[in-house]
């Protein structure tokens, strides 16, 4: 799990060809004019879902993993909580869906929220079980981009 600001994202360039490509889009396009929806960027390897959302109380998250894509959740304005954990510390709440390259995970006592401001990023490897959209204490209405990088 990598988390930064974009200013910082060509410090991570080399990890993947896809994720260079992110961080690269990330530097260079105004993502904030962009409507919400999907936008194919190379098919099935890299596409993106820019999306306008509120924040739910985190009693209310589920956290997710991913086998066939790394996610890259990027803020543009407002903030969120995102949890973190090892998926193998987390109980299934409902199984791998191919069709939707999710598995859900009911959320523990005691977990990891990362505080996600407006300009920052974080990605989510398969491993990484994550839980965006939550929030302690008031909602908050955001804009994020979430990138799918597909795993090579």
């Amino acid at each position: 799990m990598i988390l930064d600001v974009v200013s910082n994202a060509a410090k991570y360039k080399g990890l993947m060809a896809g994720l260079d490509r992110v961080f690269d889009m990330m530097a260079n396009t105004d993502f904030g004019s962009r409507p919400d929806g999907r936008c194919e960027f190379d098919g099935d390897k890299l596409y993106y879902i820019v999306m306008s959302a509120q924040t739910r109380p985190v009693r209310e998250g589920l956290f997710e993993t991913h086998q066939k894509y790394i996610d890259v959740q990027y803020v543009l304005a407002g903030k969120e909580l995102i949890g973190w954990e090892f998926e193998d510390r987390l109980k299934v709440h409902t199984p791998y869906d191919e069709q939707k390259d999710a598995c859900l995970y009911k959320a523990p006592r005691s977990l990891t929220l990362l505080g996600v401001n407006s300009g920052m990023f974080g990605v989510f490897f398969p491993s990484d079980a994550h839980m965006p959209l939550v929030h302690k204490g008031k909602a908050q209405q955001i804009k994020k981009v979430v990138f799918k990088v597909k795993v090579e």
